[in-house]
């Protein structure tokens, strides 16, 4: 049986909170190192921006820790003038300070942080899907 159909508002309403709720909890089983937030200066489609993260700033992150990068990342923003900003969570960088993973982006701001799992960001993460 397919579900959603028969489900009222508030089921599904109830529903997303608990996948929303499942899926930060698993995303925080993970050894992130880092919590990313990335703005850009000028007007960017969400997928333009992940593209620039992806292929500018993880591209950079992996050169400088001479090893694999991993990561979570959320777009918020993009609709009717907002500018879009990225989340992301990132392993794999422990061997650089924040200081210089901020240096890497080059298209706004950038602000990086060590990540604590008590702060809440894998459920920060998803909490837009």
């Amino acid at each position: 049986m397919l579900r959603g159909w028969d489900e009222t508002p508030t089921e599904k309403a109830d529903r997303n909170k608990r996948f929303r709720r499942e899926l930060g909890a698993w995303i925080q089983t993970f050894a992130w190192t880092h919590w990313v937030t990335l703005t850009v200066a000028r007007t960017r489609s969400p997928e333009r921006l992940r593209q620039m993260f992806d292929n500018e700033f993880v591209r950079c992150a992996t050169k400088l820790t001479q090893g694999r990068v991993s990561y979570a990342f959320s777009i918020e923003g993009g609709a009717l003038g907002d500018q879009p900003h990225l989340h992301a969570l990132l392993a794999g960088t422990a061997v650089l300070r924040a200081a210089r993973l901020e240096q890497v982006w080059r298209h706004g701001l950038a602000h990086v942080r060590e990540y604590d799992p008590r702060r809440g960001a894998a459920n920060y993460l998803v909490k837009d899907i």
